[in-house]
């Protein structure tokens, strides 16, 4: 059975990992001690992934981004640095570790840091830099490298959406002084919830292992929460999204009963620090993630195979040096001057695409949450404003694809389809003929 084209929901669940997790389910009450052996050959897994010598799992991503500030002495009164064009946790996990989150533009053609805002925003205070490869896109490294290492930066690749991909032949997350990674709902890999830090120092290491040996494991609860959610998404939410909207009301209704939790939490959204911070990675949610690890290699060439069909039937969308040699993205980015009128048009044929980012940093909160100030950074502003995303999922099929380009092609010739250039302007009868052909 195909599932409907719905780019956030489980998109790397498959039907063995929604079995896997109903037998974790079932056994759960083997699982409050960690197997000391598989969790090692996991992390060993991954440092091969990163090209890093030392791996330490965690409970998130934004777990990582905090425990490794908090090892590397950054906390209060120092800055950090990331880009806008981002998700709260990242700025929320600076916040935990003490510092303040400060915001550099981000490249209207690339999704990420322009080093020359980088270079406008470092000052006196500035300790740490989060670089983050949007949607899979490496960052230039060398030129935000040579800006690190001269002001002394202690620098983090924020590969939440890029474990697999490369940068000058070497693998995303080799570049830095630590790497984190996500294996959230939607990430590259997923066990639900889960993360991991990659360092090249054996000291810092072995401050970050010691740190998450002495917390605990997240209570019966709380794991149970995240081994339904890929059960009831293969079963029940994806099969029936499109049918009378019953999946995605199962979706809320679950959410709001607490049966499965959501990607982002209330308190979160507040800008407190949520409960899976304070815990280490469940041993329960180990084997969905060595499942997945075993199939990043058809994810990664299928993402890439994907990728790059998109960027022939979009061949304006991206610079052609971020694509070549082919990459895997997470999520492929496309710019239209009238965003939401698509997404809308799209979910109306049962297209359920992307928006990431809607705003500079997303779930918009207050200024008191995020730290970002209106204005001050205009590009991540006029991308949020107008960007779509394409899935590139596993599950989703050639055939698939080629239904999101025709649409694409045939819906967005109402609107200015925004190249890498910002200026790719198109008309309905141009797109039409494309989707015809």
């Amino acid at each position: 059975m195909t599932r409907p084209i719905v780019i956030s929901i489980a998109p790397n669940t498959e039907k063995d990992d929604a079995h896997l997790a109903l037998r974790q389910l079932l056994r759960l009450h083997r699982h409050r001690r960690q197997d000391p052996t598989r969790h090692r050959a996991v992390e060993q897994r991954l440092q091969q992934a990163v090209s890093q010598p030392h791996v330490i799992l965690t409970s998130s991503g934004r777990s990582a981004i905090t425990r490794t500030l908090q090892a590397a002495g950054v906390g209060r009164g120092d800055d950090v640095i990331t880009q806008a064009f981002t998700c709260l946790v990242v700025p929320n996990a600076i916040r935990a570790a003490g510092a303040r989150p400060v915001y550099a533009d981000s490249n209207p053609a690339t999704y990420n840091l322009d080093p020359s805002a980088l270079a406008r925003v470092i000052t006196p205070r500035t300790k740490a830099l989060i670089i983050q490869h949007t949607f899979g896109l490496a960052a230039p490294m060398s030129d935000i490298l040579r800006l690190a290492h001269q002001h002394k930066l202690f620098v983090i690749e924020d590969c939440a959406h890029a474990l697999g991909g490369t940068y000058d032949g070497r693998p995303l997350g080799s570049f830095g002084d630590a790497a984190i990674l996500s294996f959230g709902r939607d990430k590259m890999i997923s066990s639900i919830f889960g993360g991991a830090v990659a360092v090249r120092s054996a000291a810092l290491a072995n401050t970050l292992r010691r740190a998450e040996e002495k917390l605990p494991l997240p209570p019966r609860r709380w794991v149970i929460q995240q081994l339904l959610h890929p059960i009831v998404s293969w079963y029940i939410i994806l099969p029936l999204y499109f049918r009378n909207s019953l999946g995605k009301i199962n979706l809320v209704l679950l959410q709001k009963l607490g049966i499965i939790s959501r990607a982002v939490s209330a308190e979160e959204r507040q800008g407190h620090p949520p409960d899976v911070m304070r815990w280490r990675f469940s041993p329960a949610l180990l084997p969905l993630l060595e499942l997945q690890l075993q199939k990043l290699p058809r994810f990664t060439a299928h993402r890439r195979q994907i990728t790059a069909r998109y960027t022939s039937a979009f061949p304006a969308a991206l610079p052609v040096d971020r694509i070549r040699p082919p990459q895997a993205l997470l999520r492929f980015p496309l710019r239209l001057t009238n965003r939401n009128t698509m997404l809308r048009d799209a979910k109306a044929h049962h297209l359920l695409l992307g928006d990431w980012y809607a705003s500079p940093v997303v779930p918009a909160a207050i200024a008191a949450v995020t730290g970002y100030i209106d204005g001050s950074c205009p590009n991540a502003e006029a991308i949020a404003s107008e960007i779509i995303n394409l899935p590139t999922y596993p599950r989703l099929t050639v055939q698939q694809a080629e239904e999101v380009i025709t649409f694409v092609k045939t819906y967005a010739g109402q609107q200015d389809l925004a190249g890498a250039d910002g200026h790719m302007g198109a008309n309905t009868d141009h797109h039409r003929r494309n989707a015809a052909s």
